[in-house]
């Protein structure tokens, strides 16, 4: 009884401290009822009553280049885990981002819009329903269904669906046409809407800004091509003797197995047309995967292939794939930089195996990603190569592995992977004393401050300003983890995200379950790092006082905090002769203060102070700096 009892003493006790370390951050309503019914924890772990549901989709699809139209078939697997019943169900219809009428955060023009996608048939269990019947509306690219029959609790419900759409030709969103035949299509069938413990159905639609957030599945996926298309996707190909001539074939093979790039396809390939199997007009290419977020696809009629082995830390390594037009200025180094990528992430920083069996960069524009693949365009230097090849693959981690919630916490995805993917293009680039977190906080001091400094804890999907969206997910937030990660150190900061994988991996967390795994390594209640960064309004500001007589007599120098932000202090010292002298204080010197002195040696020797904003955020620099 004493053992039964001191244990139950402990875990009350663990929980008070807990609770106890998210008492000073903003705790929403949502996550407090999620701790009292016991889907979560405030030990950031998931509760014993945390559930997720699940949607296995088997997909028959057929693309046609000439006319950019996906017709579709779908039969899906809807598992209800929850302990609710469901009376409607939802549907995301992500192209209906183009749907004329529907909400969009900017302005695309009238040249791509039309009348939505045609969804031509639908059945739920034994009911069917059809578009514009009154169960039936469609709003911001969701489709509702008010359902004839409740989905049980803890049931599994068979779904059948098929739907056809035009891809946009002039106005590629994340995905679309990119050349005369060379096409990545992503967020291209009805996808069914998360459920989760925290609100329920996460009926936030699709206008462009906001991201996405995906149940994890699985995809028994088959597409029917033109046969001179190849066709390249999330998951490895299940029927490459099908499709493929045996000289490809062995190159995938040595690509799969070798250290070294290997060219799959060549420009003489294409000239020789000896790459697919044309006997018939149209191929048929299978493709299965297990227990994934999504389901992309890219296909070219004259795209080149490269193709290498990355190490992972598992038996087999990535497949590692970049396909590109054959004028790119910079592709023809990604696959390598995707390797050196892959294997910095799984081995160095994060140190968490890369999750997926291959990765495939795909030259398109911009960049975005999606599982197994990357959506990039051609960059203005090696630099910018190298970071947006490593930011998207890094994506993988995070939302992907870890099931993040995109449309309301972006910066726990962009702002790491703003953070992290910094520190690999600072080891691989080639420019003499590069620091790219040099860019970062440039980009944080010009903006901060601003009406456009919406701190990352507001919800994503309520920023439609680009300018604020991109500096909450990414500047601010990939500057707090650049600032803890100092803090910490990267040993511990590692090990805190490798603790919220391990929880975390194909599930749903939310910010404080990120909270909670730092503390625990950290062995630190960091609430007043999170509060401040993540929720409070305000920015990074410290000021250099200096009253002449006091520094002349002993070196003191005053530093304030006048932001509400805590940063490190950087202070450069610079003597008659040009040496420097710099003094450092950790960011937790703010915990209690919002003042400090330091002395400075020598100071009869001082030319100038100044407080570093280069590598440090502040947003006023210009009281930083004092000459004598």
């Amino acid at each position: 009884m004493k053992t039964i009892l001191s244990v139950i003493i402990t875990i009350a006790v663990f929980h008070n401290i807990s609770a106890q370390n998210f008492s000073e951050i903003f705790t929403p309503k949502e996550y407090k009822k999620a701790f009292s019914n016991n889907t979560r924890t405030y030990s950031g772990k998931p509760g014993v009553d945390y559930f997720q549901n699940k949607s296995d989709y088997q997909i028959l699809a057929e693309f046609i280049p000439e006319l950019r139209t996906i017709k579709g078939h779908a039969i899906i697997q809807y598992s209800n885990n929850s302990p609710d019943t469901l009376k409607a169900i939802h549907f995301h219809i992500f192209q209906d981002l183009f749907k004329k009428g529907n909400k969009l955060d900017w302005d695309m023009g009238a040249i791509d819009l039309h009348d939505g996608v045609e969804i031509s048939k639908i059945r739920i269990g034994e009911q069917e329903y059809f578009v514009g019947d009154s169960e039936v509306s469609r709003r911001n690219s969701l489709l509702n269904i008010r359902l004839k029959k409740n989905i049980n609790p803890r049931t599994t419900c068979e779904i059948e669906i098929d739907w056809s759409f035009v891809i946009a030709e002039h106005t590629p969103v994340r995905m679309g046409k990119y050349g005369e035949d060379n096409f990545l299509v992503a967020y291209w069938y009805p996808k069914i809407v998360v459920y989760d413990d925290i609100i329920g159905w996460n009926t936030t639609g699709y206008s462009g800004m906001a991201e996405f957030y995906h149940d994890f599945g699985n995809y028994d996926v088959q597409l029917t091509i033109p046969s001179d298309f190849q066709v390249w996707a999330t998951a490895g190909l299940q029927n490459p003797k099908d499709n493929y001539t045996d000289l490809i074939i062995s190159r995938i093979e040595q690509a799969k197995m070798s250290d070294s790039v290997i060219h799959i396809i060549t420009e003489k390939d294409r000239e020789n047309n000896i790459i697919t199997k044309t006997q018939h007009t149209k191929n048929t290419w299978k493709f299965k995967a297990s227990n994934m977020p999504d389901f992309a696809f890219a296909v070219s009629q004259t795209y080149l292939w490269d193709g290498v082995r990355a190490n992972n830390r598992t038996t087999n390594g990535v497949f590692v794939s970049a396909v590109y037009k054959s004028n790119s200025p910079d592709f023809p180094t990604v696959c390598k930089i995707s390797k050196n990528a892959v294997e910095y992430f799984s081995n160095i920083s994060p140190g968490i195996s890369y999750p997926y069996s291959q990765l495939t960069a795909f030259n398109g524009n911009g960049g975005m990603e999606f599982p197994g693949m990357i959506n990039d365009g051609d960059m203005e230097n090696e630099n910018a190569t190298l970071y947006v090849t490593a930011h998207e693959i890094g994506h993988s981690y995070f939302p992907f592995m870890t099931g993040l919630n995109e449309q309301k916490y972006a910066w726990m995805d962009e702002g790491l992977i703003s953070f992290i993917p910094r520190k690999f293009e600072n080891q691989y680039s080639s420019t003499s004393n590069h620091n790219a977190f040099k860019s970062l906080i440039a980009s944080y001091n010009s903006t901060a401050g601003t009406l456009h400094d919406i701190p990352p804890g507001f919800a994503t999907e309520f920023i439609g300003n680009y300018t604020a969206y991109r500096f909450h997910a990414y500047t601010r937030s990939g500057t707090t983890f650049y600032l803890l990660d100092e803090y910490l150190g990267s040993e511990k900061f590692n090990n805190a995200l490798q603790l919220f994988a391990k929880r975390w991996e194909s599930k749903h967390p939310i910010p404080h379950d990120l909270f909670a795994c730092f503390d625990e390594v950290a062995n630190e209640n960091l609430s007043w790092f999170w509060q401040k960064w993540i929720y409070t309004n305000g920015y990074a500001d410290l000021s250099l006082d200096v009253y002449k007589e006091k520094f002349l007599k002993n070196g003191e120098v005053k530093i304030s905090k006048l932001g509400e932000l805590p940063v490190p202090i950087r202070l450069f010292a610079e003597n008659q002769d040009g040496t420097i002298e710099i003094y450092t204080e950790q960011l937790s010197i703010w915990k209690d203060k919002n003042e400090m002195i330091l002395h400075v040696k020598n100071p009869k020797n001082i030319k100038s102070l100044q407080l570093d904003y280069t590598l440090t955020p502040d947003a006023f620099p210009e009281n930083n700096f004092v000459k004598f």
